[in-house]
């Protein structure tokens, strides 16, 4: 079977968004890891680093959270990058990919409005630009293949 350019297009997006998700597990991992050290080490870090216990609850606390949404995040992708290879293979197979493409395109809106807000702005905003054009470069090839299953 051929392949248009939009499906070879989506076989590359497919591959980075297995790359995206594998990292993403793995940093959620460390990152959780990482929370949990606090914790296990919070005697020292207390004398040692002239803090209290809240603060080092709650620095644990956010890497034990960050790490969560990192992993969800990875699996997310992980799903993507599921749907964006069969649509790349078969056309017709592009429902899911559509699907969780606008999921996705939802989440990045409103992360791209959440570092609007936010005071430090500056990466967080970049990253949700990246993220919104990522998915909108997505959903317009799958829409072209989509279209292409339709005008057959």
């Amino acid at each position: 079977m051929v392949r248009s350019s939009e499906q070879k297009a989506l076989g590359v997006f497919s591959v980075l968004s297995l790359i995206f998700g594998i990292l993403g597990i793995i940093f959620g991992i460390l990152t959780i890891a990482l929370g949990g050290f606090a914790i296990g080490n919070a005697g020292s870090i207390i004398s040692e680093a002239d803090v209290t216990s809240e603060q080092v609850g709650m620095f644990s606390g956010l890497f034990i959270g960050f790490g969560i949404i990192m992993i969800l995040s990875g699996v997310f992708n992980l799903v993507n990058w599921r749907a964006l290879k069969k649509v790349s293979h078969d056309a017709t197979q592009y429902k899911m990919a559509f699907v969780v493409t606008i999921i996705s395109l939802v989440l990045a809106v409103l992360s791209l409005v959440s570092a609007l807000f936010s005071a430090d702005g500056g990466q967080n905003i970049a990253s949700g630009i990246f993220s919104v054009v990522w998915n909108l470069i997505i959903l317009f090839l799958v829409n072209r293949v989509k279209n292409s299953v339709h005008t057959l």
